[in-house]
């Protein structure tokens, strides 16, 4: 990686290595990530398989992934393809990503298999997010003599960028950061022979070669002591001086030339400025225009701005009516072509303002379809937002399209992984639908957050009445009978009411929605698709320890269904039951198959939710230092889904193991964000003013009595924190109710779906029976002994030690 300030000369010392690299018998490949240009989807990589593909031809196992890439994909390729068409299932999307970078690796290694291969790719900072991700897939996949050399503007691009930096610096990339060049290096440069207009200009332009040119190029006109005397310090100000030698009859070609970008011919120019030649002075000889840029060298001989940054001084300075008149006359002229690209299109459209809002619906909406067809998802959710935002501002728009451009920007969000942002956008989708006046179509949108979910896209917590009323009204606006949308809106109905009361109808509308999608698949009316979505609704709709054994089922099924996505969501349930149901090896296999998918399908969400489990499975092996460095893993990668969902998640893990280690020192601020349940709340300050002697919080819980713990998946630990916190208070008769409770589970470990783990069920029932008074010495033995047992059966040696030191505690 080649980093640096604006001009420092990134570029040149990735030709300079190049050019090494080929003399040494190297294969070299070139592509440039142009933002500014109006690049489509993976630009920089179509640029390097274009290059490569026409010296060493693909394998056809790798044909069809790189025509997708290079968006040549036809009829010709198999229909059945989703890498050669673009319209797989939304179960599989990522999957499908992970072959095209899969195809891609391989056929760079193919490339390197009889010469060693270099791939340089340049300013980073302009990256969409497709080529990003396809970069930080290869850092993994790419194996053999392959060498990659990135360049980057420092400082500038979207997070994204710098979190792919990160990641390919995990991976032992060399970091080179440019600094400016010394005095020695700006006199060579330079030519200069006086030995303070060295360390003037060195000093000025702090050794950025770009900005010791501009200046040595306003010098030849200005004189070199003007230049370095008379000319503010910033590199944009110098260009400026230099553009004011250009005569003003040549300053609309040249603006149009910054508004077409590195894409611009003299016809084209030509065009652009006559159809805005109404906002112009006069008529503009192109030729002449373009010959004066060339001789002042703001231009190139091949028409392109001798740099990125004189383009972008040129264009910010085109007052934004005139901008928007030169967006739409490229956008006029362009429409003619038929090799336009899609993403230029949208973006003159978008940039031309309200005289073409019908455009950029058009070409946005257009450019997203491409990308998908790409597997380019985060940026196909782009293009679909940018598609929305235009026709919300179009004048007699169709509600009803409104509302299909919003399913599609579900559908697009889904499919890269960001559930909370489509919940979001299905909300507008409702209130849309709403304004159609179509009930139908509302039903969809209710029902179009569909994507495999482990945890539910909201507020854990909370229920939004406005949205179950509204499901329920599409329900009572059906005709009776089985029906895919009607098994959709049940199964909807209960995960909507799941909230930590288990309230009945999540049972009984997950069970109907499930056997209706079972027989709807049974018909052939209805393909496996519906039959996931379904026993997806039903786990989030019942988790509860009563169901544990239905739940594991549930999560073998989904892995047999043949949809990745859902594959992945029926391991990492499994992970989850196997260790509760204290099957400890069934949960580790389970475990490997969802790491393995995890790396393969690459999604932010289920990235986060293994990471909490493996940290929670070091925990339970008394592994402190690997389950905190697990759930320092996690939160890095919770930084980057920005979501409140990862702090709450955090913390519980984090407490959890404060209590295993029974060491609270830190676990204060931790509370914050814990959950946001009152019972929660007061049983961990309770045994958290416990282990520092403060008896006031005790006296409190004695006095005001116990809040009722939510019935959910953390029910579990919730009883066994409750026990521990009533042993600490005193409070026996309390603490034999919660025994009670907790008897049925004594053969479970108290996992917690993971996210709060507080051990074997069965330790904490002969505590409570012994400490607590709710059984007595004889009973806490035996449930001592028995748990000691299985932890030991099952591989648990921490846990086996631990329980047998509290069973030597137990006096009869």
């Amino acid at each position: 990686m080649i980093s640096g300030e604006p001009g420092i000369g990134k570029t040149w010392l990735a030709e300079a290595f190049a050019e090494r690299r080929a003399a040494e018998g190297w294969l070299v490949a070139w592509g440039r990530c142009h933002e500014t240009s109006g690049a489509p989807a993976l630009w920089p990589w179509q640029q390097v398989v274009r290059d490569l593909a026409g010296r060493v031809p693909p394998s056809p196992a790798q044909a069809a992934a790189l025509r997708v890439l290079l968006g040549d994909a036809t009829q010709e390729d198999d229909p059945e393809d989703d890498l050669a068409t673009g319209a797989g299932r939304p179960a599989e999307a990522s999957e499908a990503r992970f072959r095209l970078h899969q195809a891609t690796a391989n056929y760079l290694q193919t490339v390197a298999a009889d010469r060693p291969l270099l791939v340089v790719i340049d300013d980073l900072q302009w990256a969409d997010t497709a080529s990003l991700g396809l970069l930080s897939d290869l850092a993994l996949l790419l194996r053999g003599a392959i060498a990659v050399v990135i360049t980057v503007r420092s400082g500038d691009g979207p997070a994204a960028v710098h979190d792919t930096l990160g990641l390919l610096g995990r991976h032992d990339a060399l970091r080179l950061p440019l600094a400016g060049l010394d005095p020695a290096a700006v006199a060579e440069l330079s030519g200069l022979r006086d030995a303070a207009s060295v360390a003037a200009l060195a000093e000025r332009t702090r050794g950025n070669p770009l900005f010791i040119r501009e200046t040595l190029r306003l010098a030849e006109d200005q004189g070199i002591d003007r230049a370095l005397t008379g000319v503010p310090e910033g590199l944009a100000d110098v260009l400026r001086r230099r553009l004011l030698d250009l005569p003003a009859r040549h300053r609309p070609a040249i603006d149009a030339a910054a508004v077409l970008g590195t894409g611009a011919d003299r016809w084209l120019l030509a065009e652009v400025v006559a159809h805005a030649s109404d906002t112009a002075d006069g008529n503009v000889d192109v030729d002449e225009a373009l010959d004066a840029a060339t001789a002042l060298r703001v231009l190139g001989e091949d028409l392109r701005f001798t740099h990125d940054l004189v383009r972008e001084t040129v264009y910010a300075d085109i007052p934004p009516r005139r901008r928007a008149g030169l967006h739409l006359a490229a956008l006029r002229a362009l429409e003619l072509r038929p090799g336009a690209d899609l993403a230029l299109l949208a973006r003159h459209a978008m940039a031309a303002g309200p005289a073409a809002v019908a455009d950029a619906v058009r070409w946005a909406s257009a450019t997203a379809g491409q990308a998908a067809g790409r597997h380019a998802y985060e940026d196909a959710a782009q293009w679909w937002r940018r598609a929305v935002e235009a026709h919300g501002t179009l004048p007699g728009a169709d509600p009803r399209e409104h509302v299909e451009l919003l399913l599609r920007l579900v559908r697009a969000q889904l499919a890269a992984g960001h559930g909370f942002e489509a919940r979001q956008t299905r909300a507008e989708a409702v209130l849309a639908a709403d304004r159609s006046g179509d009930p139908l179509l509302a039903a969809r949108a209710l029902t179009s957050l569909d994507a495999p979910g482990l945890w539910k896209f909201y507020t854990y917590g909370d229920v939004e009445l406005h949205t179950v009323r509204r499901i329920e009204d599409a329900l009572a606006a059906l005709p009776e009978g089985d029906s895919e949308l009607r098994c959709r809106l049940l199964g909807c109905l209960g995960m909507e009411r799941y909230d930590g009361s288990a309230d009945p109808r999540c049972d009984t509308a997950t069970a109907e929605a499930l056997a209706m999608a079972r027989r709807l698949v049974a018909s052939g009316e209805a393909g496996p698709e519906l039959l996931a979505i379904t026993l997806n609704a039903r786990y989030l709709g019942v988790q509860l320890p009563e169901h544990m054994v239905e739940l594991d089922a549930i999560g073998e099924e989904l892995t047999r269904l043949g949809l990745p996505g859902f594959e992945l969501l029926g391991h990492m349930i499994r992970e989850r039951t196997r260790m509760d149901l204290f099957d400890v090896a069934g949960a580790d296999r389970a475990a490997g198959r969802a790491g393995v998918l995890v790396e393969r399908l690459d999604l932010p969400w289920p990235r986060f939710q293994h990471l909490i489990w493996t940290g929670t499975r070091r925990l339970l092996d008394g592994d402190f230092d690997g389950a905190g460095n697990a759930y320092a893993a996690a939160a890095e990668a919770g930084e980057r889904l920005n979501l409140w969902h990862t702090s709450a998640t955090l913390s519980s893990a984090l407490l959890a193991r404060h209590f295993t280690m029974r060491d609270f020192e830190g676990a204060d601020e931790l509370m914050t964000h814990y959950s946001p349940f009152p019972a929660h709340q007061q049983v961990m300050r309770l045994l958290i003013a416990d282990s520092r002697g403060d008896r006031t919080t005790a006296e409190t819980a004695r006095e005001q009595g116990w809040h009722a713990l939510p019935r959910d998946f953390g029910e579990l630990p919730g009883l066994c924190l409750l026990g521990e916190a009533q042993i600490a208070v005193g409070d026996r008769e309390a603490c034999a109710v919660t025994y009670r409770r907790l008897l049925p589970y004594e053969d479970r470990i108290a996992f917690g779906a993971g996210t709060f783990c507080a051990g074997p069920v069965g330790y904490y029932l002969g505590r409570m029976a012994h400490l607590g008074g709710a059984a007595g010495p004889e009973a806490a033995r035996a449930h001592l002994d028995t748990a000691a047992k299985r932890c030991a059966a099952a591989g648990l040696t921490w846990w086996a030690a631990r329980i047998a030191a509290e069973r030597e505690a137990v006096r009869g």
